[in-house]
């Protein structure tokens, strides 16, 4: 467990002098568990590993521009 999830006190003055409410640096720190929960699935777990590493490769499927 991330100590922003945990809302550790002095996570909690970092968050206070950036101007984010507590609540949203608790997202930040789940965020951080879900990645890291992603990246060892995609180390044990080869073809989720493969579709993460060829995902940012490809091109947008929409247009960026109208």
């Amino acid at each position: 467990m991330t100590t922003a999830l945990a809302a550790a006190p002095f996570m909690r003055r970092a968050a206070d002098h950036l101007g984010m409410p507590v609540r949203l640096y608790r997202v930040v720190g789940a965020l951080e568990v879900a990645g890291v929960a992603g990246l060892l699935t995609g180390l044990t777990w080869v073809p989720l590993g493969v579709a993460a590493a060829i995902e940012p490769s490809r091109p947008p499927s929409w247009p960026c521009s109208p």
